[in-house]
């Protein structure tokens, strides 16, 4: 067996002696391969480099050992500080334990012989107020074992945050004497689950401030104050379609602003 930490070619000599002054000497070299684990971090979900705020996301690691190693990778660790503003969630791995501490993820995956290979899964959230700068995630591998090819010890995953908005604006029209204000006219969008994302009126009438919030993609329904005397239009929308009955579809990454 190789013991622990010794790395360099082995010779093996055996001596055979006879009579007085015969001798006869063997000798057999063992080359020795030293342990290379790797690994590679990925972003599964979602599919792309991009993540809307209020996203799940998930990362896989994945670790190998190369075939021809003549020794065990002793006492491998992955360790992988999500940062911020990202919110782990949980970390579980195909091979040992993993720990999370905020959002420090450590994995202890004790030896891994040639071939072995063990995967890492690590869940985390990205708040809607998340800042837009990318965020680059660093995974690490090490072990007791000297490793030949640092360069494949550590890999980054890199992911940018886009963020979805709805703005509403209310134009009023007083051709027939009316005396509401646009104070009158409370703007509501709900989405298809939860409670209002927008509930408040326009308070500019020059369609450049409106109504308006951060919002996860997906569709909301568009509605406004019955004030006697006025009568509301369709709703119009630029940057998502918006159906008869008010119902506006927000997509990933996209600022909607509906009349």
């Amino acid at each position: 067996a190789l013991n622990q930490g010794v790395l360099e070619n082995q010779t093996n000599q055996a001596r055979l002696t006879y009579g007085s002054t015969g001798e006869r000497l063997a000798t057999a070299v063992v080359d020795v391969v030293e342990p290379l684990v790797s690994i590679v971090k990925t972003l599964i979900s979602p599919s792309s480099a991009l993540a809307d705020a209020s996203d799940a996301l998930t990362y896989r690691v994945t670790l190998s050992h190369r075939a021809n190693s003549s020794a065990d990778a002793f006492n491998v660790v992955v360790t992988d500080t999500v940062p911020a503003p990202l919110v782990v969630s949980g970390a579980i791995t195909t091979a040992g334990t993993c720990d999370v501490v905020g959002n420090a993820v450590s994995c202890d995956l004790g030896d891994m012989v040639s071939l072995a290979t063990a995967t890492i899964t690590i869940t985390a959230s990205l708040p809607l107020n998340a800042s837009l700068a990318e965020i680059v995630n660093v995974g690490t591998v090490s072990s007791d074992t000297d490793d030949p090819a640092p360069e494949n010890n550590e890999d980054d995953e890199p992911v940018t945050p886009v963020r979805a908005s709805l703005t509403l604006h209310k134009v009023l029209n007083q051709d027939n004497g009316g005396n509401a204000t646009l104070a009158d006219f409370v703007l509501t969008a709900t989405p298809a689950v939860g409670s209002p994302v927008i509930n408040a009126a326009d308070p500019d009438a020059s369609l450049v401030v409106g109504a308006a919030a951060d919002v996860a993609p997906g569709t909301f329904t568009l509605t406004e104050t019955d004030v006697p005397g006025y009568e509301g239009s369709s709703w119009v929308c630029t940057g998502g379609a918006v159906t008869a009955d008010g119902v506006v579809t927000v997509p990933s990454g996209t600022d909607v602003v509906c009349t």
